[in-house]
């Protein structure tokens, strides 16, 4: 379980910073 952590990490840092960028996205085309 231990070792996941790693990969985790980044992964979910990855979808933190996507969060935001997606959301301008859909705002973008909904407006």
């Amino acid at each position: 379980m231990r070792k996941l952590i790693p990969v985790v990490g980044p992964l979910l840092a990855a979808v933190v910073a996507m969060v935001p960028i997606v959301g301008v996205l859909l705002a973008g085309i909904l407006a």
